[in-house]
């Protein structure tokens, strides 16, 4: 965990809007990145950001020391997530992300229609795994984060998360062949995931300043 992160949400938390605004500024491009991935209409993500936003405003209290601000926030987001996924299912509490796709719960986002091959080959690979697995492989290489952060944001336990993670990237894998119909569009975008990823993400939502 950043002292400076730290330091600045301990801040906000004793009052200081300006911390405040400091803090929201430099996550907003992550959280907006994370639902931009997953929800087709740029509305419904913008509403999904800022629904996060307000619950980590009113949860400030609830931070424990031992994580870091940006899985706490990163956690609230994965919440809100699952509201959503359930009321587009229209199902009850118990929502597995293991079975559902974002593909299935709604329409590619808009954002990078220009973007290229590659970069919207991995976007709609991405969409088509179920999303667990989508939620692991991006806070992987979109947000860089640890697997003890990842098991921490989506409640699995530590030593799952490598397992998944191999798990994701096969199934990644199987869908860019899918769409791509060809292996070796398909292992070049792979291979070099991590740089795809970096681009792939500044198509959905460039970064800002602090990022």
């Amino acid at each position: 965990m950043s002292d400076a992160e730290a330091e600045l949400f301990a801040r906000w938390s004793a009052g200081d809007e300006r911390a405040g605004r400091e803090f929201v500024g430099k996550h907003l491009p992550a959280v907006s990145r994370f639902f931009a991935s997953k929800v087709g209409h740029v509305h419904e993500a913008d509403d999904l950001t800022a629904r996060t936003f307000e619950l980590l405003l009113s949860k400030r209290a609830e931070f424990r020391r031992d994580s870091s601000p940006r899985t706490f926030l990163f956690g609230i987001a994965h919440h809100v997530l699952l509201g959503w996924v359930r009321d587009r299912q229209r199902a009850d509490a118990r929502i597995d992300l293991g079975s559902v796709s974002a593909a299935a719960l709604g329409p590619s986002p808009s954002s990078v229609l220009h973007a290229r091959r590659q970069e919207r080959l991995l976007l709609e690979a991405l969409r088509a795994v179920p999303l667990e697995a989508q939620l692991v492989l991006e806070l992987t290489y979109f947000e860089e984060m640890s697997r003890a952060e990842v098991a921490e944001i989506t409640g699995l336990p530590a030593g799952t998360v490598a397992s998944r993670l191999r798990r994701a990237r096969e199934l990644l894998e199987l869908e860019l062949v899918r769409l791509a119909g060809s292996a070796a569009v398909a292992t070049a975008t792979s291979t070099d995931l991590e740089a795809w990823a970096r681009a792939l993400r500044a198509s959905l939502v460039p970064d800002g300043d602090g990022l």
